[in-house]
């Protein structure tokens, strides 16, 4: 059982401006225990067993579905060096020396291909509905993406950098003292759009990290600035650094970064996702712009803003019709699945896991 671990909640891939980004390439364990099936077959419930049955303390990451955050897409065992991966599209992977690094767990043989085939034509206008609604889904997040990735750059242009730098400096050398040895980059993002609009595991951040800094910035052009810096400053000072990307960035600005070594982190507070706690410091970025000039093209950032507020309204929307309609192609499999064959080959790989 998980009961001396540390458990986290990340997600490791987004459909963002530039499209559906995957960072489970860069998951790096001992042994990766790879899942391959078709939807129904219970992969995020298997992955969910996987870590009840193993005995384990340390940290545990679980990596949700970005598309549906209910679901597990990978759980990660940090000091057992294990990791069970939903290794399908649209994050899929392929084994690296198959059986000695990578271990393929294959679903695919627990399926009755009789009763598929009298699903045929439930399953492929299911899967065409829900192929529909994720092309409305993208195409709404890459129009928000771009609204604020506009403000972003606009905001930009009046930005003092030397006033900035030399904060950031000071910051840097006030809460990260260099240890020697090399740091570690950890991708993740803590954001994702859900069905019901914007969702954070903000909850992440306040277990991994007793210091917490709110980086208050609505366009992220300071808050980008100040987190790069700082991861880079850790990294070379040795430490750990989870590294959280926005997904709605066309330029994979960074939102928020945690380097549990320091039990210190440092987040976006914006409008999508304001950080409101009163024990977590504030660093307001007003003083590092030049307002008066800012203020200028007030009238225009507001109006992307909130175009970009409606736009992933409407993402929302067509994320939640997606869900359902997938839903529908799973209950199809489901039928046709053999569970209690498919637990027996599963616990076969566990048990040797204990």
């Amino acid at each position: 059982m998980l009961h001396n671990s540390q458990v986290y909640h990340f997600f490791m891939s987004a459909s963002t401006p530039n499209g559906f980004i995957s960072h489970f390439p860069s998951i790096d364990c001992t042994q990766r225990h790879l899942l391959k099936g078709p939807s129904g077959s219970g992969k995020s419930t298997l992955i969910k067993r996987a870590i009840s049955t193993i005995s384990s303390d340390g940290v545990c990451e679980l990596i949700h579905c970005s598309a549906d955050k209910d679901s597990l897409d990978a759980a990660i065992l940090d000091k057992k060096g294990i990791c069970f991966i939903d290794a399908t599209p649209p994050h899929s992977l392929e084994p690296v020396l198959p059986q000695v690094k990578d271990k393929v767990i294959s679903l695919y043989d627990f399926f009755d291909s009789e009763i598929l085939s009298s699903k045929k034509d439930e399953i492929l206008k299911a899967a065409d509905e829900e192929e529909l609604l994720l092309q409305k889904y993208t195409a709404f997040i890459k129009a928000a993406g771009m609204l604020l990735s506009s403000n972003e750059r606009l905001c930009s242009r009046f930005i003092n950098k030397e006033k900035l730098s030399n904060f950031l400096s000071r910051l840097c050398s006030r809460e990260i003292k260099k240890r020697g040895g090399k740091g570690k980059l950890k991708l993740r993002y803590l954001s994702t759009i859900s069905e019901n609009g914007v969702f954070m595991f903000t909850d992440t951040a306040k277990k991994m990290c007793s210091r917490l800094y709110a980086i208050d910035d609505a366009s992220g052009a300071v808050s980008g600035i100040i987190l790069e810096g700082l991861c880079e400053f850790a990294l070379s000072a040795g430490y750990t650094v989870y590294c959280c990307l926005c997904p709605l960035s066309d330029s994979g600005r960074i939102d928020h970064i945690l380097i549990p070594e320091l039990s210190l982190g440092f987040m976006t507070s914006n409008k999508f996702h304001p950080i409101t706690d009163k024990e977590i410091k504030k660093i307001h970025t007003s003083r590092f712009y030049d307002r008066e000039k800012l203020y200028d093209y007030s009238t225009r950032t507001s109006f992307q803003l909130k175009a970009a507020r409606e736009m992933l309204k409407e993402a929302a929307a067509f994320n939640a019709e997606k869900l359902r309609a997938h839903q529908r192609v799973e209950s199809c499999y489901t039928a046709a699945c053999d569970f209690k064959a498919r637990d027996k080959y599963f616990d076969g790989f566990t048990e040797k896991l204990k």
